[in-house]
């Protein structure tokens, strides 16, 4: 089906890709690792659309397109378990990185998720963390979730079993499930509060 009208600016049609052109290094002499380099080039048409579908934007895939590709490099060159699964960690790490971009610039709506979050899936549950597998609620929770809970989940999402997430924590698998059980609990319940305390300040500011 066909669109009308003009495209919004640094947007292009849904099914046009840009063309794939990714510096060996950046401005600063960080260099892109090759592995690194050939997972961003063969995920380029689904990463380039990722951004179009989530920013609206698809001019700024290169740009972040590159900023995960050194961040990998690096987790890459200090961990080469991360190469086990190079494009799914990739793939995820880019999630994130568009996540947190979308996160910044305000361009979701957290109005009526949290009740449905609630409504839908009970913390009380031993299975409640399951619910949390789904796309809008990983981007909600993505933003209170500390670095090393962000690296479990990303690690988690990229096929890693407990066992090996533990391995790279040089943690048991058992202890690696419950720290990450907790810290997303943690993160869950701060969501919540947040979004009370703005509840409140929007009842505050209707009777002033």
């Amino acid at each position: 089906m066909g669109t009308s009208g003009p495209n919004r600016r640094g947007s292009f049609d849904l099914g046009e890709v840009a063309p794939f052109w990714l510096p060996p290094a950046d401005s600063d002499g960080r260099e892109i690792d090759d592995l690194v380099h050939q997972a961003a080039k063969e995920l380029w048409p689904w990463a380039f659309r990722h951004v179009q579908k989530e920013l609206h934007d698809g001019a700024r895939a290169l740009e972040i397109v590159q900023e995960v590709a050194l961040d990998v490099s690096q987790r890459l060159n200090e961990d080469t378990e991360v190469g086990r699964n190079l494009k799914g960690y990739f793939t995820t790490s880019f999630i994130h990185c568009v996540r947190s971009h979308v996160l910044h610039e305000s361009r979701i709506e957290y109005e009526g998720l949290i009740y449905q979050l609630e409504e839908n899936h009970h913390p009380r549950a031993p299975d409640w963390i399951r619910g949390f597998e789904t796309k809008l609620s990983i981007k909600i929770l993505a933003a209170y979730l500390s670095q090393p809970m962000m690296r479990m989940l990303t690690c988690g999402l990229a096929d890693y079993s407990w066992k090996e997430i533990g391995l790279l924590f040089r943690i048991s698998d058992r202890q690696a499930k419950s720290r990450f059980y907790y810290g997303v609990r943690k993160a869950y319940e701060d969501l919540l509060a947040t979004h009370a305390e703005r509840r409140r300040s929007e009842e505050g500011k209707k009777w002033t």
